[in-house]
Formats: structure tokens, C-alpha cells, sequence
């Protein structure tokens, strides 16, 4: 963000599959890559373990075995998060663990740092996470004010209280302000991409608010230049409306920025029953645009911003990065979290979904490699519930996670670099995202 110079080079490595490099801030990625996001500062230990460049959890002994681009964070976690690693860093020997120290300056050094503003908070109400957005430093006395009006407000009273927000916003020429308070916030925690605060989307609310996110897209590029990614923050029923995507098309194909990244709120609807015929026709739609647009022009990045297995899938339509929390579980701001088990689900290699604990114990039983075959897996072969401390398992399946989605981008890299496509379409295709799959196969 601080005008450093941008460089995206295609690298041509088959005749099927064009990566890319992206250069930026004296770091360098090939895309496609994978983003985990963590919530805490012990997920972004498993992270740094992981990372670390001299561990043996990265199992691979070719010369590429790190598909981990970035690490993205939000803006109401990040200092809670990296607080006290920057301040071990800054001070000698104060790192206990040297394989943690060791992975963070290789991310620092290497990885991309993505800052989502969080802006879907303004819609989507969760009281946890609107106290830790009012603890932001300096945070706008009109963005307070809201949020404690949000946290008070009547559930049914939501959209409104949200689009009334966002036209006091404009009306009042806010928007500069509200952009450039957040260019300082992500630009002092180091962000190498800009992510500007849009709009959540609903279906209720999507001509107004596309409108007003169209607009604060295009202001921060004019603010920030080439590092000012596009982006659209949307619930997944939009895919119903035709117009609405077309409108969003006719954006990203004239407005011709580098990065252009989504956030699809309850994306998994998509291969649910119900969902609809003309709605995944609609989003089969929008994947093709993207995919002529990249054709069009191989310097642009396209990007989603969670998703999990469903983003993983959109690497066969051309998408050049997914990301996936660090504990596997996608964010649901609509209803509230049940409590969860003792021992925490895994997340299932063939399945990209997250497997209970006794389904995952009987899979371990009779074939490992359902759920994966990484040094995690081994661990539990052979073990019973009794014998299973469930703060080791859960801490386990993080890393599992990491290591399987590690894993699983490689799979894309490959099957499709050596003009094996189906190493990867066939994982789409025997996975919970089957009907993704389909899509895939017709753009």
C-alpha cells in the first residue's frame, strides 16, 4: 500500500494452466495459493509452526511444497492476535519457541498480509464481535454511535437500521472519511492489498447498496492506486437476481483492477436443495464472465475472501486464491452457534466438509485416508476415544486443516499443469460440492 511497485508476471507452465506471479513489497506468490485466516494467537502459532521453512510438516520433497500465499486477518482481531508476537519479535530471546519464532519472520518475510475490514458486522449483528470493533483504535464517533444503536436494535429492525446507516454514510459525505480511516488502519498493520469498506449486500438491499459499493470501490482506487483491490461483500441469495449480477459484471469488466475479491456469505446454500435451477445458472453466469475477463486480461487477480471447500472448488474456474479459517468452521452471523462437542470435527480430505468425531474415529478404523494421510492422521491410527485428549484433537485438526488444504491446492497445481485435469475435477466431483463440479465443467 505504500506505493510500492506492483509486478504480476504470467508464468507459462503447460499448455493448459497459465499461473501467475505476483510481486509486491519484496515478496512473491504463484498463484493459486491458499489463505488461512486465524482468530486467535494460538491458530496463528499452528500457522507459524506449520510455516516454519526447516519443519517436517509441509511433507513434500519436491522443489514447491508451500501453497500458502498470504494470511489473511480481521481488522478487529489483528492486534490481539500479533500483539504479543511483534512485541517477542522486537525484543531479543524473549521467543520461547523457536519453531514458532522461525515461521513467523518467514511469513513476515514471504507472505502477503490481507486486512478485511469486517464490514458485513454492520449487517450482520454479532455482539462478540461488535465489542471488538468498538475497541479499534480511534475508531469514528459516527461508526460508534452505530454500532451501539446495532447492538440494541430489534433483529427484525436490522436491514433497515444497516441501510439507513450507509445513506446517512453518503448523505453526509462520510464515505472519504470512512476510507481513508480504514487506508490507516490497514496501512499500520502492514496490509500489502488494500480491501475497501463496502456495503454488505443482502437481496433486499442490493440496488441501493451495490450502488454505494460500486462507489466506494471506485474511490479507494482513486485514493490508494493499483494495491486498492475491488470488492463485493454479498449474501448468496443475490445469485437469484439476474440484474444484479449482471450490474456487478458490468463493474469488475470496466473498472479493470488488479485484485478483485468476494466474500459470498452462506456461499454453501448454492449446492443445498432449494437453492434453484435459474440461481446456480445465474452464478454458472457470473463464474464465466470472470473466467473471459482473466482471459481478457491475465494481470487480474480474482480472489474469494471465504468459503472453505466452495472456494477451493472456484480454483477450476479460474479463481486464484480461497480461504478457509483455521478451525474449518464458516462464518454464520444469521443464526446463533450451537454448542459445540466435546471433540471437535475434522475436515475430510475427500469430502472438503467437516467430519463429526466418531465418524471420523470409525474412518481411521477402516481407511485413513478417507480423512487424509499427513503425519496428523498417522498420530491418531490405532487410538480410541479414551485414549484422546480432546485439547490435543482440537488443536490437531487445525493443523490438519492447514496441511489438507496445503495439500489439496497442490492437487489443483499439478492435475491441471500436467494437463491432468481430472486429478482435480474428479476430487470436485466426489466431494460435497459435486454440483460445482457440473458447473465447472460447462464454462
Amino acid at each position: 500500500m505504500d506505493n510500492q511497485k506492483l509486478i504480476i508476471e504470467t508464468i507459462k507452465e503447460s499448455q493448459v494452466l497459465n499461473r501467475k506471479r505476483i510481486l509486491l513489497n519484496g515478496k512473491s506468490q504463484k498463484t493459486p495459493f491458499y489463505i488461512p485466516l486465524p482468530h486467535n494467537p494460538l491458530e496463528m502459532d499452528l500457522i507459524c509452526e506449520i510455516s516454519n521453512p526447516a519443519d517436517l510438516l509441509l511433507e513434500e520433497s519436491d522443489e514447491e511444497k508451500d501453497f500458502i500465499g498470504a494470511i489473511l486477518f480481521k481488522l478487529f482481531e489483528h492486534d490481539d492476535i500479533l500483539r504479543d508476537k511483534e512485541h517477542q519479535l522486537n525484543q531479543l530471546n524473549l521467543f520461547t519457541n523457536k519453531t514458532i519464532e522461525q515461521g513467523y519472520r518467514y511469513i513476515k518475510q514471504t507472505k502477503f498480509k490481507l486486512i478485511e475490514p469486517g464490514t458485513e458486522l454492520f449487517r450482520l449483528r454479532s455482539i462478540p464481535l461488535i465489542n471488538k470493533y468498538l475497541k479499534i483504535n480511534k475508531i469514528p464517533n459516527y461508526l460508534t454511535e452505530y454500532l451501539k444503536i446495532l447492538k440494541d436494535a430489534d433483529r427484525d429492525n436490522l436491514e433497515e437500521t444497516h441501510n439507513e446507516f450507509w445513506k446517512k454514510v453518503f448523505s453526509e459525505k462520510r464515505t472519504a472519511h470512512l476510507i481513508q480511516w480504514v487506508i490507516k488502519q490497514q496501512k499500520d498493520r502492514g496490509a500489502d492489498i488494500f480491501i475497501p469498506p463496502v456495503p454488505y449486500i443482502s437481496y433486499k438491499s442490493r440496488d441501493d447498496l451495490l450502488n454505494k459499493a460500486i462507489e466506494i470501490n471506485s474511490d479507494s482506487l482513486e485514493l490508494v492506486g493499483e494495491t486498492s483491490a475491488t470488492y463485493f461483500s454479498i449474501d448468496v441469495q443475490i445469485f437469484r437476481y439476474r440484474d444484479c449480477v449482471e450490474k456487478l459484471l458490468d463493474y469488475l469488466s470496466y473498472i479493470n483492477t488488479r485484485f478483485n475479491l468476494f466474500k459470498i456469505i452462506n456461499a454453501d446454500s448454492i449446492i443445498a436443495q432449494g437453492f434453484g435451477q435459474d440461481a446456480r445458472k445465474n452464478f454458472e453466469f457470473f463464474l464465466k464472465v470472470i473466467k473471459s475477463i482473466k482471459e481478457e486480461n491475465p494481470q487480474r487477480i480474482f480472489g474469494l475472501l471465504n468459503g472453505g471447500g466452495f472456494g477451493y472448488c472456484l480454483i477450476g474456474a479460474g479463481f486464484d486464491f480461497f480461504v478457509d479459517t483455521v478451525n474449518n468452521y464458516q462464518e454464520n452471523f444469521i443464526r446463533p452457534s450451537k454448542k459445540r462437542a466435546k471433540f471437535r470435527k475434522i475436515l475430510n480430505e475427500e469430502t472438503f466438509s467437516l467430519e463429526p468425531f466418531e465418524g471420523a474415529m470409525n474412518m481411521l478404523k477402516d481407511n485413513g485416508t478417507l480423512i487424509g494421510n499427513n503425519s496428523i492422521i498417522k498420530k491418531y491410527q490405532g487410538k480410541n476415544k479414551a485414549s484422546i485428549n480432546s485439547h490435543e484433537w482440537s488443536e490437531d485438526c487445525k493443523r490438519h486443516g492447514i496441511l489438507t488444504w496445503n495439500k489439496l491446492t497442490k492437487v489443483a497445481v499439478r492435475g491441471i499443469n500436467e494437463n491432468e485435469d481430472s486429478l482435480y475435477f474428479d476430487k470436485v466431483i466426489n466431494s460435497d460440492y459435486a454440483i460445482l463440479g457440473n458447473i465447472l465443467r460447462n464454462i
